[in-house]
């Protein structure tokens, strides 16, 4: 079975297309939806993201939610099986923070 992993950085995305922020964040939801309906009839499907909306979205659709809470520290990605391979220094602007780079082998989750 195939595995896909859906990133979504939460209802502020969207930040190249040129609408007020509510419409952005209305359309970026949408976006999602569509997604993970297409996701469902190709594979399993996780939802690596913070936003509790898309977090409903992801359950609703069947797929599993997968909060890595990078920037507050990496114990909810250690806690469902990611190990930390990697770090990329300054990743995150303006701040500065050093993102930390995980991985999780999915492959050992197949389901017959």
């Amino acid at each position: 079975m195939t595995n896909l992993v859906v990133p979504f950085s939460g209802r502020a995305g969207k930040t190249r297309l040129q609408l007020p922020s509510p419409g952005r964040r209305s359309l970026a939801v949408a976006m999602l939806g569509d997604v993970l309906a297409a996701c469902g009839s190709v594979g399993r499907t996780y939802l690596a993201t913070d936003d509790s909306r898309a977090a409903g979205l992801a359950s609703a659709a069947g797929a599993e939610v997968v909060s890595l809470g990078a920037r507050r520290g990496k114990g909810a990605a250690l806690r469902r099986g990611f190990a930390e391979i990697g770090l990329r220094r300054g990743y995150y602007q303006p701040s500065g923070v050093d993102a930390i780079v995980m991985r999780r082998d999915l492959t050992r989750e197949r389901t017959s």
